[in-house]
């Protein structure tokens, strides 16, 4: 991904001006190791949705 200069000096995000929203039955904040079983568990637990991304097949 490029990223202008001017983009990053004004402070902007180098992605959109507009947040990115995600519904909370497919996040968890994971800033601390605590934070990372207690996601461990979530999805264990099937209370946090994830999402597999297909793969695609070579020809």
């Amino acid at each position: 991904m490029l990223i202008r200069y001017k983009t990053i000096m004004k402070g902007r995000s180098p992605v959109s001006d507009r947040p990115f929203m995600i519904d909370p039955l497919y996040w968890a904040d994971i800033d601390t190791e605590a934070d990372w079983t207690y996601a461990e568990w979530l999805v264990n637990g099937n209370t946090l949705l994830t999402h597999q991304p297909q793969t695609e097949t070579a020809i």
